[in-house]
């Protein structure tokens, strides 16, 4: 069992990712900005923010996060407390790679964000891909067909 945790262990090393580059640990290759990440934070309250998340593809998530505390108070990370909403944009006004902030700087409150940083023309064509977004938007489609029919 001992050899067999080990052979795992030095196999996940072997796989671990630079962050930065996203490329194996050791790698000679150039840091890249990522192509996902966390465009702004904002505090709701003293243990939750909201942070918007660029994914691919124009996609932006609205997630809450805890800040996760040291008994002492010290600030140890965030524990994900899920996705609120997403909603895909059409062509960005700038690529999302721009949008992003690189490690180890502090992300801008959403609220102080430029209207023009980072635009998102909304794709309303299709429905959102969060189950819950389409099921709460189910009747309101039903009335507007409704209304359109008459």
């Amino acid at each position: 069992v001992l050899v067999l945790l080990t052979s795992l262990a030095s196999a996940a090393m072997a796989l671990r990712l630079d962050v930065r580059t996203q490329a194996p640990v050791g790698s000679t290759r150039r840091p890249q900005r990522q192509k996902t990440g966390l465009l702004c934070r904002e505090a709701v309250s003293d243990s939750v923010d909201a942070e918007v998340i660029l994914q691919p593809d124009g996609v932006r998530d609205l997630s809450f996060s805890e800040v996760v505390r040291t008994a002492g108070g010290e600030l140890l990370g965030r524990a994900s407390a899920g996705i609120q909403s997403r909603v895909r944009c059409r062509a960005p006004t700038m690529p999302d790679q721009e949008c992003l902030i690189m490690p180890g700087q502090q992300p801008e409150t959403c609220s102080s964000m430029s209207a023009d940083r980072c635009h998102c023309d909304v794709d309303a064509s299709a429905l959102p891909d969060l189950q819950y977004q389409q099921m709460m938007l189910s009747e309101s489609l039903e009335a507007c067909e409704f209304a359109d029919n008459r």
